[in-house]
């Protein structure tokens, strides 16, 4: 691998070539005259090597209508990597985004913050800017030298990270075909789907909280009563930010269900279960909620407390932490979300003035709960169905100082280190997916 960043100029003189300097052939050990596969994107074209000892070192020249073909942009510094008989030029990193203009998105220049170490063409663009036929895309190009994003044709590139909600079910056949498995974050799965794969790891499963399907009013009460529980939370099984949660709790033989309206709690009370059956009837949809154990978690000055911890998977596709921070719900809240009025702040300072842990303590419980985060993550990749490269899990250690493994977020709110005032993190978390992307892209170190 030549990790050395190269410029490209435009050669006009001569046909279907490639000039590196001296040095540079010996990097990648080229010898003039040598017939070569040019790999960007998902391109290739035949090439000749022609050695120059008049080029720079920090260059090498390609032939016009090699450039016009591949659609090599000029205003990138790029890697040069050689397999076998192909010589890979890049990386050439697609970013799959819902935008029409990337120079106003905080979220997505911060994946190019450090071009420097990254290189390469980055392109960003919508699902409706790609033509299928001819496998062209309209999109935004990041012109290092500018430090702006500008719009461009560009033919498909090496890999794509994906930062959709979802990728439509039309578009996944085009997508398997012309990246194979070298696009990520593609799929976003449910709280029953993750309940259900972590379960079957009997490492994790006693770290999840008891769940089950809904499926019909009375599932409330049978869960409750089969696991001697007399308090659940009812979640959407695709719900986000706290949207759509309840939980019921039964008091000397009454129910009330609590739920978040406005930043405020509603409480409806019911004399038995009987009473209950005909809310639940008309509220809730079969199939579309998991019924989850309430656990016994700290409460401080009414406050419920737990964590997020961000994973990110990076240039040697092993999973890492990205940080890990508090949730402190607002007063009386059944929910800790942000987004319902909560507090973030870093773990460390939650465990260490709300549940009085000492340093040792801290270190102890976060390396067991980066553990398991790793580990669950870990646990989907072995599935072999899907190539996720960040997860946002929550986490939450109950009086008992029990561990659970609450909910695992396949399209995690990232901006978690900016309500926390540490923008260095939300900066790592975006520079580690892009160099996963580099990986995929085929530059691996």
């Amino acid at each position: 691998m030549a990790e050395k960043k190269y410029v490209i100029l435009e050669d006009k003189e001569t046909t279907d070539s490639l000039i590196p300097h001296l040095k540079t052939s010996k990097l990648l050990e080229l010898q003039s005259g040598d017939k070569v596969l040019l790999s960007f994107g998902a391109t290739t074209r035949e090439i000749t090597i022609i050695l120059s000892n008049q080029i720079s070192p920090h260059h090498f020249a390609v032939s016009s209508e090699v450039i016009g073909s591949l659609k090599i942009p000029l205003t990138c510094r790029y890697e040069l990597y050689k397999i076998g008989n192909k010589l890979l030029l890049g990386p050439f990193i697609g970013i799959l985004f819902n935008t029409n203009n990337p120079n106003l998105s905080q979220g997505l220049s911060a994946y190019v913050r450090d071009y420097q170490t990254i290189g390469g063409a980055i392109i960003t663009f919508s699902l409706k800017n790609i033509n299928k036929k001819t496998r062209m895309i309209k999109g935004y190009l990041y012109n290092p030298i500018r430090e702006q994003w500008e719009s461009g044709t560009f033919r498909l590139p090496a890999c794509l990270l994906v930062l959709l909600p979802r990728l439509p079910k039309k578009w996944m056949n085009f997508f398997k075909i012309n990246f194979h498995n070298r696009y990520f974050n593609s799929i976003v799965f449910n709280k029953w789907d993750m309940y259900r794969w972590l379960k079957s790891n009997q490492n994790i499963k006693p770290y999840l909280p008891k769940t089950a399907l809904y499926h019909k009013p009375d599932d409330i009460s049978q869960f409750m009563k089969s696991n001697d529980i007399s308090s659940v939370y009812l979640k959407p099984i695709r719900g986000v930010q706290g949207k759509g949660i309840r939980r019921f709790d039964v008091i000397d033989g009454c129910v009330s269900a609590t739920y978040r309206l406005v930043n405020e709690n509603v409480t409806e009370t019911f004399r038995n279960f009987k009473q209950v059956l005909p809310y639940l009837q008309d509220e809730l949809l079969p199939g579309n909620y998991i019924i989850q154990q309430t656990l016994d978690l700290e409460i401080i000055d009414g406050h419920i407390v737990d964590f997020r911890v961000m994973l990110a998977k990076n240039q040697s596709a092993d999973w890492i932490v990205i940080g890990m921070f508090g949730k402190v719900a607002s007063s009386g809240s059944i929910v800790s979300n942000y987004e319902r009025g909560g507090e973030v702040k870093p773990a460390r300072n939650v465990l260490k003035k709300i549940y009085q842990f000492s340093d040792q303590q801290i270190d102890e419980f976060q390396k067991k709960i980066f553990q398991l985060a790793v580990s669950a993550a870990q646990s989907i990749d072995s599935l072999g169905t899907m190539n996720m490269g960040r997860y946002g899990l929550d986490i939450a250690i109950d009086r008992h100082r029990n561990i659970w493994l609450i909910e695992m977020n396949g399209y995690p709110d990232d901006r978690f280190p900016l309500y926390a005032g540490l923008p260095e993190l939300f900066y790592d978390a975006k520079r580690t997916q892009i160099l996963y992307a580099k990986r995929l892209a085929g530059f691996t170190s």
